[in-house]
């Protein structure tokens, strides 16, 4: 089973382009992965419909590996355990010689 933490930036309404826009962060296993999306929708959609469309929109996405903006920060702490294990290694080869 995929798990996944969604978070959204503020939401603003883009009168220009009668949409809604925020940065959506999906953090998952592999890392943080935020996209920019918008939603069009009158300025009186409900807060709930908004945030529902642009996190739908996000994860469709992510699954899909769809092209587009987006900005992936890797996972600090996979990268810090494999340098922890890297290291150990290192001693136990060392002290082996």
């Amino acid at each position: 089973m995929r798990h996944e933490q969604i978070q959204i930036s503020d939401v603003e309404y883009n009168p220009a382009r009668s949409a809604f826009e925020a940065t959506i962060s999906i953090h998952d296993a592999s890392g943080t992965t935020r996209y920019p999306c918008s939603l069009p929708a009158p300025l009186n959609a409900s807060f709930e419909t908004v945030t529902r469309g642009l996190v739908a929109r996000a994860k469709q996405r992510h699954r899909k590996n769809l092209p587009g903006l987006r900005s992936r920060i890797a996972d600090q702490t996979a990268k810090r355990a494999a340098l922890t294990a890297d290291a150990i290694l290192n001693m136990i080869v060392k002290r082996a010689a």
